[in-house]
């Protein structure tokens, strides 16, 4: 159900070589510099990623820790969205070092002039499908430091897109989807001026309004349900701002999900986060999830309607302890999911593992088959994968405490971001972006 690329444990948790301190070779004509940005994976994993595929990619080098700059054939551009790990990919027309005087008209001169614009164009039209020929463009220009602090970042967006407008004899246009959308970033080392080529429309970096559970637990706890979750109806009784249904529904594109909470507040945070994700376009993954207001120890909600419930349980003990909580919030977690083929995966603390594992005794037709220690923050938390199983069911093996689950990388925990990343679909032109 996934896809993988070839990496090494190396590759991903492992130092990679200091890049040399001898500036790259110029680029061949027939090549481009690309600028490729990361979120939440180091720069060298995505390096390491680049280096591995077919991509015929020259001085891979990382700047920081969420850049990655390389030289790529024309022809290999196609080959970029298969790219699991890079969030943007962008064409490099120049970098430029600049003294502490230039102003705006010396900027205008030097980006209207820059020698890179011919293979930016051509690498553009090859992603985009069109002619190196725009009709129509956008600036986007940032000063930040202190070394240019007079010229502002509206005055230099203004500027240099006048001087692109004359120069392609194109039109500004800050709306239009197909326009070339160039990016200016002005700091105290100079100025980088870039093209933008792909993207992820798909991406959910840092656009939650409310964050909740962190997404790369999130998305591990919806890995555990395994084939189950494909296709499948998800359930989160104690769905909060609803990070973890947004994490399933990303990993499963044909479930669909039921978030209930008693809090109304909570509810909805989780519907601004859904809409505000706009994962495949407006309201996308929303349309996929309906979010309930009820108790999660009575549920709104039939008898085996449910293929898989994934919840994020409280960790307090007086929350666990109080009326009950897990074993009620449990039996109706049981009643509610189907026989068989059910997959029930909690969050909760190591310190609450041995009375939830009293409550599934309690509850019946539950098995619990392994848990997986997690640190989270100060708290060692307890990732379980519980089955749900007929009546007359065979009396199951003991669980068993593992150190990794079956679908992790050899690294373990220092893998999780890759594989939520490489589950995503692929970049897209950057014409396609939703605005």
């Amino acid at each position: 159900h996934f896809r993988h690329f070839t990496l090494t444990p190396r590759d991903l948790v492992g130092e990679m070589a200091a890049p040399s301190a001898t500036a790259p070779a110029a680029p061949a004509a027939s090549s481009v510099e690309l600028l490729l940005t990361t979120h939440a994976v180091p720069a060298r994993q995505a390096a390491a990623e680049l280096r591995s595929s077919a991509i015929s990619a020259n001085a891979v080098r990382t700047e920081g820790s969420a850049r990655v700059l390389c030289s790529v054939p024309q022809n290999s551009l196609p080959l970029l969205s298969t790219l699991a790990l890079p969030e943007r990919a962008y064409a490099v027309v120049g970098r430029f070092a600049l003294d502490d005087a230039t102003d705006i008209a010396a900027l205008k001169s030097i980006v209207s002039g820059a020698e890179g614009w011919p293979a930016c164009l051509e690498a553009w039209a090859a992603i985009g499908g069109g002619t190196p020929k725009p009709t129509s463009l956008s600036v986007s220009a940032k000063r930040s430091g202190r070394r240019f602090a007079h010229i502002p970042s509206m005055e230099l967006s203004g500027g240099l897109g006048a001087a692109l407008a004359v120069k392609f004899a194109a039109k500004i246009d800050l709306k239009s989807t197909s326009a070339l959308q160039v990016h200016a970033l002005l700091n105290d080392d100079g100025l980088m001026v870039t093209v933008a080529l792909l993207h992820r429309p798909d991406s959910t970096e840092g656009r939650e309004e409310q964050p909740g559970l962190h997404p790369q637990v999130c998305h591990a706890l919806a890995r555990c349900a395994g084939p189950s979750l494909h296709g499948a109806t998800i359930v989160d009784p104690m769905t909060g701002k609803g990070s973890l249904l947004v994490e399933a529904l990303r990993l499963a594109p044909t479930a669909r999900a039921v978030g209930v909470d008693a809090s109304a507040a909570q509810l909805a945070a989780a519907a601004r986060n859904l809409q505000a994700l706009r994962l495949g376009g407006a309201g996308a993954l929303a349309s996929r999830c309906a979010l309930v207001e009820g108790d999660a120890t009575r549920l709104p909600l039939p008898a085996a309607s449910a293929d898989v419930v994934l919840s994020d349980l409280p960790f307090g003990v007086q929350h666990a302890l109080e009326d009950g909580l897990y074993e009620a919030a449990l039996r109706e977690m049981r009643r509610v999911v189907r026989d068989g083929a059910g997959a029930v995966v909690l969050l909760t603390s190591e310190a609450n593992l041995e009375l939830l594992r009293d409550s599934v005794r309690a509850v019946g037709g539950m098995q619990l088959r392994r848990w997986r220690i997690v640190p989270l923050g100060y708290t060692r938390a307890a990732v379980c994968v519980i089955d749900a199983v007929s009546a007359d069911a065979p009396p199951a093996p003991q669980p068993v405490e593992v150190a990794r689950f079956d679908w992790e990388f050899k690294s373990g925990r220092a893998g999780w971001e890759v594989l939520r990343k490489e589950a995503r679909p692929p970049m897209v032109g950057a014409s396609s972006r939703h605005r």
